[in-house]
Protein backbone atom coordinates (compact mmCIF):
# COMPACT_ATOMS: atom_id res chain seq x y z
CA UNK A 1 0.00 0.00 0.00
CA UNK A 2 1.48 3.31 -0.45
CA UNK A 3 1.90 5.47 2.66
CA UNK A 4 0.44 8.30 1.29
CA UNK A 5 -3.38 8.75 2.16
CA UNK A 6 -5.62 10.74 -0.65
CA UNK A 7 -5.56 13.67 1.41
CA UNK A 8 -1.97 13.52 1.72
CA UNK A 9 -1.37 13.10 -1.75
CA UNK A 10 -4.17 15.71 -3.09
CA UNK A 11 -2.07 18.08 -0.21
CA UNK A 12 1.25 17.54 -1.81
CA UNK A 13 -0.29 18.34 -4.96
CA UNK A 14 -2.14 21.65 -4.15
CA UNK A 15 1.18 22.66 -2.73
CA UNK A 16 3.03 22.18 -6.69
CA UNK A 17 -0.11 24.00 -8.27
CA UNK A 18 0.61 27.24 -5.61
CA UNK A 19 3.91 27.61 -7.66
CA UNK A 20 2.75 27.36 -10.64
CA UNK A 21 2.61 23.83 -11.78
CA UNK A 22 -0.41 22.96 -14.13
CA UNK A 23 -3.00 21.45 -12.47
CA UNK A 24 -3.95 18.45 -15.23
CA UNK A 25 -0.52 17.24 -15.81
CA UNK A 26 0.81 16.87 -12.05
CA UNK A 27 -2.72 14.97 -11.92
CA UNK A 28 -2.22 12.99 -14.69
CA UNK A 29 2.14 12.05 -14.09
CA UNK A 30 1.75 11.86 -10.26
CA UNK A 31 -1.51 9.71 -10.39
CA UNK A 32 0.21 7.71 -12.86
CA UNK A 33 3.04 6.87 -10.51
CA UNK A 34 1.45 6.64 -7.20
CA UNK A 35 0.50 3.28 -6.82
CA UNK A 36 -3.28 4.75 -4.95
CA UNK A 37 -6.18 2.72 -5.41
CA UNK A 38 -8.77 3.56 -8.36
CA UNK A 39 -11.02 4.97 -5.65
CA UNK A 40 -8.16 6.82 -4.09
CA UNK A 41 -7.37 8.34 -7.38
CA UNK A 42 -10.82 9.53 -7.66
CA UNK A 43 -11.08 11.48 -4.52
CA UNK A 44 -7.52 12.82 -5.19
CA UNK A 45 -8.86 14.13 -8.64
CA UNK A 46 -11.75 15.62 -7.22
CA UNK A 47 -10.25 17.28 -3.99
CA UNK A 48 -7.33 19.20 -5.92
CA UNK A 49 -9.15 19.88 -9.04
CA UNK A 50 -12.34 21.46 -6.18
CA UNK A 51 -9.77 23.62 -4.17
CA UNK A 52 -8.13 24.70 -7.39
CA UNK A 53 -11.53 25.53 -8.86
CA UNK A 54 -13.09 27.12 -5.26
CA UNK A 55 -10.48 28.55 -3.67
CA UNK A 56 -11.57 32.00 -3.93
CA UNK A 57 -14.94 31.19 -2.04
CA UNK A 58 -12.80 28.44 0.56
CA UNK A 59 -9.95 31.68 1.57
CA UNK A 60 -13.31 33.90 1.98
CA UNK A 61 -14.74 31.38 4.36
CA UNK A 62 -11.61 31.16 6.40
CA UNK A 63 -11.16 34.85 6.77
CA UNK A 64 -14.42 34.74 8.68
CA UNK A 65 -12.77 32.09 10.85
CA UNK A 66 -9.47 33.28 11.41
CA UNK A 67 -7.63 36.06 13.60
CA UNK A 68 -5.11 36.58 10.25
CA UNK A 69 -6.04 36.04 6.70
CA UNK A 70 -5.25 32.59 5.18
CA UNK A 71 -2.62 34.13 3.30
CA UNK A 72 -0.59 34.80 6.41
CA UNK A 73 -0.19 31.21 7.49
CA UNK A 74 1.86 27.99 5.92
CA UNK A 75 1.37 27.26 2.80
CA UNK A 76 1.19 23.65 3.74
CA UNK A 77 -1.68 24.98 6.63
CA UNK A 78 -3.34 27.15 3.96
CA UNK A 79 -3.85 23.83 1.89
CA UNK A 80 -5.10 21.70 4.70
CA UNK A 81 -7.42 24.06 5.62
CA UNK A 82 -9.04 24.51 2.20
CA UNK A 83 -9.11 21.01 1.93
CA UNK A 84 -10.94 20.91 4.97
CA UNK A 85 -13.91 23.75 4.37
CA UNK A 86 -13.74 22.25 0.73
CA UNK A 87 -14.82 18.54 1.67
CA UNK A 88 -17.36 20.32 5.02
CA UNK A 89 -19.11 22.75 1.70
CA UNK A 90 -18.96 20.68 -1.15
CA UNK A 91 -19.26 17.20 -0.69
CA UNK A 92 -21.99 15.53 0.88
CA UNK A 93 -20.52 11.72 0.95
CA UNK A 94 -17.57 12.36 3.08
CA UNK A 95 -19.23 13.26 7.19
CA UNK A 96 -17.90 16.15 8.56
CA UNK A 97 -16.36 14.86 11.32
CA UNK A 98 -14.01 12.40 8.77
CA UNK A 99 -12.82 15.46 7.30
CA UNK A 100 -11.88 17.41 10.44
CA UNK A 101 -9.96 14.15 11.84
CA UNK A 102 -7.89 14.38 8.59
CA UNK A 103 -7.30 17.61 8.81
CA UNK A 104 -5.73 17.08 12.01
CA UNK A 105 -3.91 14.55 11.51
CA UNK A 106 -2.41 16.29 8.35
CA UNK A 107 -1.54 19.40 10.55
CA UNK A 108 0.24 17.20 12.79
CA UNK A 109 3.08 16.24 9.90
CA UNK A 110 2.88 19.56 8.51
CA UNK A 111 2.21 22.35 11.68
CA UNK A 112 3.27 22.20 14.96
CA UNK A 113 1.11 22.12 18.07
CA UNK A 114 -0.40 25.44 17.40
CA UNK A 115 -2.03 24.72 13.83
CA UNK A 116 -3.32 21.42 15.15
CA UNK A 117 -5.22 23.32 17.36
CA UNK A 118 -6.65 26.15 15.25
CA UNK A 119 -6.99 23.52 12.32
CA UNK A 120 -9.53 21.58 14.78
CA UNK A 121 -11.24 24.86 16.27
CA UNK A 122 -11.73 26.53 12.54
CA UNK A 123 -13.11 23.19 11.20
CA UNK A 124 -15.11 22.35 13.73
CA UNK A 125 -16.83 26.18 13.52
CA UNK A 126 -17.02 25.49 9.94
CA UNK A 127 -19.04 22.29 10.15
CA UNK A 128 -21.02 23.82 12.86
CA UNK A 129 -21.86 27.76 10.95
CA UNK A 130 -21.21 25.83 6.97
CA UNK A 131 -20.65 29.01 4.93
CA UNK A 132 -23.17 31.59 6.52
CA UNK A 133 -20.53 34.16 6.45
CA UNK A 134 -21.12 37.48 5.14
CA UNK A 135 -20.42 37.98 1.84
CA UNK A 136 -20.16 40.80 0.04
CA UNK A 137 -23.00 42.43 -0.68
CA UNK A 138 -24.33 41.27 -4.05
CA UNK A 139 -26.72 44.73 -4.81
CA UNK A 140 -23.80 47.42 -3.59
CA UNK A 141 -20.65 45.47 -5.05
CA UNK A 142 -22.23 42.70 -7.49
CA UNK A 143 -18.64 42.13 -8.88
CA UNK A 144 -17.15 41.92 -5.34
CA UNK A 145 -20.01 39.18 -4.64
CA UNK A 146 -19.69 37.28 -7.62
CA UNK A 147 -15.69 37.06 -7.45
CA UNK A 148 -16.40 35.50 -4.22
CA UNK A 149 -19.06 33.59 -3.80
CA UNK A 150 -18.61 31.75 -7.30
CA UNK A 151 -14.73 31.66 -7.07
CA UNK A 152 -13.31 33.86 -10.31
CA UNK A 153 -10.76 36.29 -9.84
CA UNK A 154 -12.06 39.89 -9.22
CA UNK A 155 -10.54 41.79 -12.66
CA UNK A 156 -12.29 38.88 -15.26
CA UNK A 157 -15.83 39.39 -13.33
CA UNK A 158 -15.41 43.25 -13.42
CA UNK A 159 -14.60 42.72 -17.47
CA UNK A 160 -17.39 40.59 -18.36
CA UNK A 161 -19.87 42.41 -16.24
CA UNK A 162 -19.14 45.41 -18.13
CA UNK A 163 -19.71 43.23 -21.27
CA UNK A 164 -22.62 40.46 -20.52
CA UNK A 165 -23.68 42.72 -17.31
CA UNK A 166 -24.45 41.15 -14.16
CA UNK A 167 -26.86 38.70 -14.89
CA UNK A 168 -25.35 37.08 -17.49
CA UNK A 169 -22.12 37.27 -15.58
CA UNK A 170 -23.73 35.19 -13.01
CA UNK A 171 -24.83 32.39 -15.71
CA UNK A 172 -21.37 32.48 -16.71
CA UNK A 173 -19.76 31.68 -13.15
CA UNK A 174 -22.22 29.34 -12.24
CA UNK A 175 -21.54 27.33 -15.77
CA UNK A 176 -17.62 27.54 -15.03
CA UNK A 177 -18.50 25.77 -11.72
CA UNK A 178 -20.40 23.22 -12.69
CA UNK A 179 -19.20 19.12 -13.91
CA UNK A 180 -17.76 19.35 -16.88
CA UNK A 181 -19.77 17.25 -19.96
CA UNK A 182 -18.64 14.45 -21.56
CA UNK A 183 -19.01 15.06 -25.63
CA UNK A 184 -17.39 12.31 -28.34
CA UNK A 185 -17.31 13.26 -32.16
CA UNK A 186 -18.76 10.65 -34.46
CA UNK A 187 -16.57 9.34 -36.68
CA UNK A 188 -18.28 9.52 -40.18
CA UNK A 189 -15.76 6.80 -41.83
CA UNK A 190 -17.01 4.46 -39.52
CA UNK A 191 -20.27 5.15 -38.29
CA UNK A 192 -23.34 6.95 -38.11
CA UNK A 193 -25.04 8.73 -34.53
CA UNK A 194 -27.47 6.36 -34.86
CA UNK A 195 -25.72 3.47 -35.15
CA UNK A 196 -22.95 4.84 -32.63
CA UNK A 197 -26.15 5.74 -29.98
CA UNK A 198 -27.30 2.04 -30.09
CA UNK A 199 -23.84 0.49 -29.96
CA UNK A 200 -23.07 2.36 -27.01
CA UNK A 201 -26.57 1.31 -25.47
CA UNK A 202 -26.04 -2.36 -25.26
CA UNK A 203 -22.93 -1.29 -22.92
CA UNK A 204 -25.05 0.47 -20.48
CA UNK A 205 -23.90 4.16 -22.27
CA UNK A 206 -26.70 6.55 -22.86
CA UNK A 207 -25.63 9.25 -25.51
CA UNK A 208 -27.74 11.87 -27.46
CA UNK A 209 -27.45 14.41 -29.66
CA UNK A 210 -25.30 17.60 -29.12
CA UNK A 211 -28.25 20.71 -30.04
CA UNK A 212 -25.22 22.49 -31.46
CA UNK A 213 -24.21 19.74 -33.40
CA UNK A 214 -25.72 16.61 -34.19
CA UNK A 215 -22.88 14.68 -35.12
CA UNK A 216 -21.34 15.03 -30.88
CA UNK A 217 -23.04 13.15 -28.81
CA UNK A 218 -23.16 14.04 -25.15
CA UNK A 219 -22.89 10.88 -22.94
CA UNK A 220 -24.39 10.86 -19.48
CA UNK A 221 -21.50 8.73 -17.99
CA UNK A 222 -17.90 7.78 -19.64
CA UNK A 223 -17.60 4.79 -17.09
CA UNK A 224 -16.28 1.96 -18.99
CA UNK A 225 -16.13 3.92 -22.47
CA UNK A 226 -12.39 3.15 -23.71
CA UNK A 227 -12.90 -0.60 -23.14
CA UNK A 228 -15.77 -0.31 -25.72
CA UNK A 229 -15.34 -1.76 -28.99
CA UNK A 230 -16.56 1.06 -30.79
CA UNK A 231 -13.84 3.29 -29.10
CA UNK A 232 -11.32 0.63 -29.64
CA UNK A 233 -12.07 0.03 -33.42
CA UNK A 234 -12.51 4.33 -34.18
CA UNK A 235 -15.86 5.08 -34.16
CA UNK A 236 -15.87 8.01 -32.23
CA UNK A 237 -13.23 10.99 -30.84
CA UNK A 238 -13.50 12.47 -27.57
CA UNK A 239 -14.09 15.84 -28.15
CA UNK A 240 -16.01 19.15 -27.39
CA UNK A 241 -18.72 21.22 -29.96
CA UNK A 242 -16.98 24.07 -28.93
CA UNK A 243 -14.04 22.66 -30.49
CA UNK A 244 -15.88 21.32 -33.20
CA UNK A 245 -17.16 24.30 -34.61
CA UNK A 246 -14.26 25.59 -36.02
CA UNK A 247 -12.97 22.43 -38.49
CA UNK A 248 -17.37 23.22 -39.64
CA UNK A 249 -16.57 27.06 -40.46
CA UNK A 250 -13.29 25.69 -42.48
CA UNK A 251 -15.74 23.83 -44.80
CA UNK A 252 -12.71 21.85 -45.95
CA UNK A 253 -12.83 19.54 -49.41
CA UNK A 254 -12.05 16.02 -50.19
CA UNK A 255 -8.88 16.09 -52.05
CA UNK A 256 -8.14 19.37 -51.30
CA UNK A 257 -4.18 20.37 -49.07
CA UNK A 258 -4.89 21.35 -45.73
CA UNK A 259 -2.63 22.86 -42.75
CA UNK A 260 -3.22 22.99 -39.39
CA UNK A 261 -0.65 24.42 -37.77
CA UNK A 262 -1.13 24.39 -33.64
CA UNK A 263 -2.59 20.75 -33.90
CA UNK A 264 -2.08 18.36 -30.77
CA UNK A 265 -3.60 16.83 -29.22
CA UNK A 266 -5.37 16.58 -32.82
CA UNK A 267 -9.44 16.59 -32.66
CA UNK A 268 -9.77 19.06 -35.22
CA UNK A 269 -7.32 17.39 -37.42
CA UNK A 270 -8.91 13.75 -37.29
CA UNK A 271 -12.15 16.02 -37.55
CA UNK A 272 -11.32 17.45 -40.70
CA UNK A 273 -10.33 14.36 -42.33
CA UNK A 274 -13.26 12.98 -41.91
CA UNK A 275 -15.21 15.70 -43.38
CA UNK A 276 -12.51 14.94 -46.46
CA UNK A 277 -13.69 11.77 -46.82
CA UNK A 278 -10.00 10.36 -45.75
CA UNK A 279 -8.99 11.76 -49.27
CA UNK A 280 -6.49 14.73 -49.72
CA UNK A 281 -4.04 15.99 -47.59
CA UNK A 282 -3.69 17.06 -43.85
CA UNK A 283 -0.13 18.80 -42.56
CA UNK A 284 -0.57 18.67 -38.89
CA UNK A 285 1.99 20.92 -36.83
CA UNK A 286 2.99 20.98 -33.07
CA UNK A 287 5.92 22.13 -31.63
CA UNK A 288 6.10 19.74 -28.94
CA UNK A 289 7.40 16.03 -30.24
CA UNK A 290 5.68 14.46 -27.15
CA UNK A 291 2.27 15.95 -27.82
CA UNK A 292 2.47 13.48 -30.95
CA UNK A 293 2.01 10.41 -29.81
CA UNK A 294 -1.20 9.98 -28.91
CA UNK A 295 -2.08 11.67 -31.91
CA UNK A 296 -0.65 9.50 -34.11
CA UNK A 297 -2.50 6.73 -31.84
CA UNK A 298 -5.79 7.65 -32.55
CA UNK A 299 -5.43 8.78 -36.33
CA UNK A 300 -4.68 4.95 -36.57
CA UNK A 301 -7.45 4.25 -34.56
CA UNK A 302 -9.92 6.36 -36.10
CA UNK A 303 -8.59 4.61 -39.48
CA UNK A 304 -7.41 8.48 -41.12
CA UNK A 305 -4.31 7.93 -44.03
CA UNK A 306 -4.77 11.45 -44.89
CA UNK A 307 -2.55 13.36 -41.86
CA UNK A 308 0.88 14.00 -41.65
CA UNK A 309 1.58 14.74 -38.29
CA UNK A 310 5.53 17.02 -38.05
CA UNK A 311 7.00 18.18 -34.92
CA UNK A 312 7.56 21.54 -36.08
CA UNK A 313 7.55 25.38 -34.95
CA UNK A 314 4.35 26.75 -37.11
CA UNK A 315 6.06 30.00 -36.71
CA UNK A 316 9.08 29.03 -38.88
CA UNK A 317 7.39 26.72 -41.08
CA UNK A 318 7.42 26.92 -45.23
CA UNK A 319 5.60 25.22 -47.71
CA UNK A 320 3.94 24.95 -50.63
CA UNK A 321 0.41 26.99 -50.61
CA UNK A 322 -3.03 24.89 -48.88
CA UNK A 323 -6.25 25.28 -49.67
CA UNK A 324 -7.63 25.73 -46.18
CA UNK A 325 -5.55 26.54 -43.26
CA UNK A 326 -6.49 26.37 -39.75
CA UNK A 327 -5.01 28.48 -37.31
CA UNK A 328 -6.11 27.25 -34.04
CA UNK A 329 -3.78 28.94 -31.36
CA UNK A 330 -2.72 28.72 -27.80
CA UNK A 331 -4.97 31.07 -25.63
CA UNK A 332 -5.88 32.14 -21.95
CA UNK A 333 -8.60 29.55 -22.38
CA UNK A 334 -11.20 31.08 -21.14
CA UNK A 335 -14.32 29.53 -22.77
CA UNK A 336 -12.87 26.09 -21.01
CA UNK A 337 -12.80 27.28 -17.46
CA UNK A 338 -15.13 24.37 -16.56
CA UNK A 339 -13.45 22.05 -17.67
CA UNK A 340 -9.65 23.51 -16.71
CA UNK A 341 -10.04 24.61 -13.10
CA UNK A 342 -6.77 26.36 -13.05
CA UNK A 343 -7.15 28.53 -15.90
CA UNK A 344 -8.73 31.24 -14.50
CA UNK A 345 -6.26 31.89 -12.02
CA UNK A 346 -3.67 32.10 -15.16
CA UNK A 347 -5.93 33.78 -17.74
CA UNK A 348 -4.70 37.92 -17.05
CA UNK A 349 -0.97 36.59 -17.75
CA UNK A 350 -1.89 34.43 -20.67
CA UNK A 351 -3.96 37.11 -22.53
CA UNK A 352 -0.98 39.60 -22.19
CA UNK A 353 1.92 37.06 -23.05
CA UNK A 354 -0.26 35.27 -25.75
CA UNK A 355 -1.70 38.16 -28.03
CA UNK A 356 1.32 38.83 -30.09
CA UNK A 357 1.49 35.48 -30.69
CA UNK A 358 -1.54 34.91 -31.93
CA UNK A 359 -1.43 37.32 -34.84
CA UNK A 360 2.14 36.43 -35.91
CA UNK A 361 0.59 32.60 -36.41
CA UNK A 362 -1.99 34.03 -38.13
CA UNK A 363 -0.07 35.84 -40.37
CA UNK A 364 2.30 32.88 -41.03
CA UNK A 365 -0.77 30.93 -41.51
CA UNK A 366 -2.05 33.70 -44.05
CA UNK A 367 1.18 33.30 -45.81
CA UNK A 368 0.85 29.83 -46.38
CA UNK A 369 -2.80 30.31 -48.22
CA UNK A 370 -3.36 29.47 -51.84
CA UNK A 371 -5.29 32.87 -53.73
CA UNK A 372 -8.77 32.37 -52.88
CA UNK A 373 -8.30 29.61 -50.08
CA UNK A 374 -10.06 29.98 -46.72
CA UNK A 375 -8.04 30.18 -43.22
CA UNK A 376 -9.95 30.20 -40.30
CA UNK A 377 -8.40 31.48 -36.80
CA UNK A 378 -10.01 30.07 -33.65
CA UNK A 379 -9.87 30.03 -30.47
CA UNK A 380 -11.28 28.31 -27.14
CA UNK A 381 -11.31 32.08 -25.95
CA UNK A 382 -14.28 34.03 -25.55
CA UNK A 383 -11.82 37.62 -24.65
CA UNK A 384 -12.05 40.10 -27.61
CA UNK A 385 -8.35 40.80 -27.08
CA UNK A 386 -7.79 37.31 -28.31
CA UNK A 387 -10.94 37.12 -31.21
CA UNK A 388 -12.23 39.43 -32.81
CA UNK A 389 -9.52 42.00 -31.95
CA UNK A 390 -6.53 40.10 -33.33
CA UNK A 391 -8.63 39.41 -36.58
CA UNK A 392 -9.40 42.98 -37.10
CA UNK A 393 -6.19 44.01 -36.35
CA UNK A 394 -4.68 41.34 -39.06
CA UNK A 395 -7.25 42.20 -41.84
CA UNK A 396 -6.18 46.45 -41.25
CA UNK A 397 -2.65 45.40 -42.44
CA UNK A 398 -3.60 42.73 -45.05
CA UNK A 399 -5.87 44.07 -47.36
CA UNK A 400 -5.28 40.56 -50.07
CA UNK A 401 -7.40 39.06 -47.27
CA UNK A 402 -11.36 39.47 -46.07
CA UNK A 403 -13.28 38.34 -43.69
CA UNK A 404 -16.59 35.93 -44.88
CA UNK A 405 -19.43 36.09 -42.73
CA UNK A 406 -19.78 33.04 -40.63
CA UNK A 407 -23.53 32.67 -41.16
CA UNK A 408 -22.75 31.81 -45.11
CA UNK A 409 -21.34 28.16 -43.62
CA UNK A 410 -23.11 27.97 -40.36
CA UNK A 411 -26.52 30.17 -40.52
CA UNK A 412 -28.00 28.99 -37.63
CA UNK A 413 -25.09 29.30 -34.68
CA UNK A 414 -22.77 32.19 -36.34
CA UNK A 415 -22.54 35.52 -37.60
CA UNK A 416 -19.59 37.64 -38.55
CA UNK A 417 -18.06 34.84 -36.04
CA UNK A 418 -18.95 32.00 -34.57
CA UNK A 419 -18.85 33.02 -30.91
CA UNK A 420 -19.84 29.85 -28.87
CA UNK A 421 -20.67 30.69 -24.92
CA UNK A 422 -20.82 28.56 -22.54
CA UNK A 423 -23.56 28.74 -20.24
CA UNK A 424 -26.28 29.57 -23.87
CA UNK A 425 -24.83 26.94 -25.87
CA UNK A 426 -24.13 23.93 -22.90
CA UNK A 427 -20.51 23.38 -23.54
CA UNK A 428 -17.33 25.24 -24.23
CA UNK A 429 -16.51 28.56 -24.95
CA UNK A 430 -14.86 29.12 -28.31
CA UNK A 431 -14.06 31.99 -31.52
CA UNK A 432 -14.09 31.37 -35.22
CA UNK A 433 -13.11 33.50 -38.06
CA UNK A 434 -13.38 32.97 -41.88
CA UNK A 435 -11.04 34.63 -43.77
CA UNK A 436 -10.70 34.31 -47.82
CA UNK A 437 -7.08 35.38 -49.94
CA UNK A 438 -8.47 37.59 -52.03
CA UNK A 439 -5.81 37.51 -54.84
CA UNK A 440 -1.77 37.30 -54.56
CA UNK A 441 -0.34 40.42 -52.68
Amino acid sequence: MNELTAREFALKILKRVDQGAYVDKILESRLSQSGLSDTDKALVKKLVLGVTKWRERLDWILKSYLTRGPEKLNPWIKNVLRLGVYQIIFLDRIPPWAAVDEAVKLAEQYGNRGTKGLINAVLRRVVREGDNVDYPDIETDPAAYLSVYYSHPLWVVKRWIKRYGSTVTAELCKFDNTQPKIFIRVNSLKTTPENLIRELKTKGIKARPNQLLPDFLELESAEGLFKTRCFLEGHFQVQDPGAGVAVLLLAPRPGQRVLDMCSAPGGKATQIAEIMKNQGLILALDRHKGRLRMFRENIKRLGIQIIQAKAEDALNFTSEPFDRVLVDVPCSGSGTLCRRADARWKMQEKIEELTALQLALLERGARLLKPRGVLVYSTCSIEPEENEMVVEGFLKGNPQFKLEKATVVLPSIADDYVEIFPPRDHCDGSFAARIRRIEDG
